[in-house]
């Protein structure tokens, strides 16, 4: 919420050209009008009365869009029996959201954190103890015993308790993990535990995202009524099947491919620490793990995403999955996403759809976030260029308007 002040104040964006987020076609000489933290109006400059007393930021022909969202981040995961500092791990998150704010994301999703941390880093951010992007958290990720997650369920009754765990302490989703390597075997909750899942969820209006990386789990979670679909086929070490994209289709699931995390281009430290975690593991399975990450997923990722596309399928959001703290890589990286789905196939409107409105659709929070339209929140960005005609000026941003207010203008 603005600050006592801010409550009432005008801000103007003038003589840009807008993308809303809604695929509508851009408007050329814009003005967009903040009140407070909310969108006033917005439209051609002629058409939208500005007050005398506004505040008026002139953004020189560049682009004003929508804040992005990244809908899959971890500020501070641990696993299990992991040595943690929690203290270090709230610091790391802050820090995190702080740089993703500055890349003009202004809403991230956690995908699974510490537990206590997570809800650590909400309570804070509510308070106004540090600024960075808008955090949605779940706390941890529920998995069966030696399954993928930090937090442990077996059993429906005991699934749900997990659940209720979490929306206790105040999650805004639920995270499941339902498959992981393809070497790690099939799927991992039964049926009847992912159903008291997304039912558990869902009497108390929380959206269940899962992790599902290799079939059948992932169709028995979409099966179950799970609300997104995380890496899924960019995950598989093979081609997917007809059936599979079908499904995804005739279920009306949302998809979070997290294209970035497999193929970006990774740094040498990246790749002497990816080796160190090799030398860990049991040797069959670093062998595996090296042909993976390697081979597979870096030649499926995009065949799979294409295919997707090309049979119809558009319910697909960014998400990266970026950690927070990294020592390769800043956290938040939904730009980055948006690039790579234009590169396999993408045309750039609804990339940038997929960072905005989609993204706040698969949050169920469109109704005030992922678009500039009256009454909706000033999450307001400006990137120096056209991205429809070159995605890659998202990396570029300029200004950054969260909830209404300034954090960053370099216009």
């Amino acid at each position: 919420m603005p600050e006592k002040g801010e409550a009432e104040k005008v801000r103007v964006l003038r003589n840009g050209v807008l993308i809303d987020g809604t695929g509508k076609a851009p408007i050329k000489d814009a003005v967009v009008v903040i009140k407070g933290n909310k969108i006033e109006a917005v439209g051609e400059a002629g058409d939208v009365r500005v007050p005398g007393s506004a505040e008026v930021i002139d953004v020189k022909g560049r682009t004003i869009m929508p804040g992005m969202i990244e809908l899959h981040g971890h500020m501070a995961f641990t696993w299990p029996g992991q040595p943690i500092d929690e203290g270090l791990l709230a610091l790391r998150s802050a820090h995190a959201l702080k740089q993703s704010l500055d890349k003009g994301i202004t809403t991230v999703r956690s995908a699974g954190e510490n537990f206590k941390t997570a809800f650590a880093i909400k309570t804070a951010q509510g308070r106004g103890l540090f600024v960075g992007s808008r955090v949605r958290v779940c706390g941890g990720i529920i998995a069966i015993t030696g399954g993928h997650g930090n937090v442990t369920a077996d059993g429906p009754w005991e699934c749900r308790k997990r659940v209720r765990e979490a929306i206790k302490a105040g999650a805004d989703h639920i995270k499941i993990g339902t498959t992981h390597r393809p070497w790690r075997g099939v799927e991992e909750f039964t049926m009847e535990e992912l159903r008291a899942i997304v039912e558990e969820a869902h009497k108390y209006g929380k959206k269940v995202m899962a992790h599902a990386a290799m079939m059948p789990g992932m169709k028995m979670a979409i099966e179950a009524g799970v609300d997104s679909i995380e890496h899924g086929p960019s995950e598989f070490p093979f081609e997917v099947d007809d059936e599979t994209v079908n499904l995804m289709i005739e279920s009306g699931i949302w998809w979070v491919p997290t294209l970035w995390v497999f193929l970006h281009e990774r740094t040498p430290e990246e790749e002497r620490w990816r080796k160190m975690r090799l030398e860990q593991m049991p040797p069959e399975e670093a062998e595996l793990s090296e042909k993976w990450f390697n081979e597979d997923v870096r030649k499926y990722a995009p065949i799979n995403f294409k295919k997707c596309l090309a049979a119809g399928f558009k319910r697909i959001g960014t998400g990266t999955d970026t950690m927070g703290g990294s020592k390769f890589h800043t956290f938040g990286q939904a730009h980055e996403e948006a690039i790579l789905f234009v590169k396999y196939g993408m045309e750039p409107m609804e990339a940038i759809k997929a960072a905005t409105l989609n993204a706040a659709m698969v949050m169920g929070e469109e109704e005030k976030l992922g678009s500039i339209e009256p009454g909706k929140l000033a999450d307001i960005i400006v990137v120096d260029g056209n991205p429809l005609e070159d995605i890659t000026v998202l990396r570029k941003v300029l200004l950054v308007i969260l909830d209404g207010k300034v954090y960053k203008n370099e216009l």
